[in-house]
């Protein structure tokens, strides 16, 4: 998916550009604290010592 939004930002006419990387910035963001989460419930839950 990222390949996608990145080939996007590239192809877009430069009014559109600031939005495309407003995306690429959400991702980056959700993809951090999904992480985050993913490591807290292992921490919860002892997954991460198995």
């Amino acid at each position: 998916m990222r390949v996608g939004l990145y080939v996007m930002r590239d192809a877009a006419p430069g009014t559109y550009k600031s939005f495309v990387e407003n995306i690429i910035r959400w991702q980056d963001y959700a993809e951090l604290h999904l992480q985050n989460a993913k490591q807290s419930v292992m921490g919860i839950t002892g997954s991460a010592s198995r």
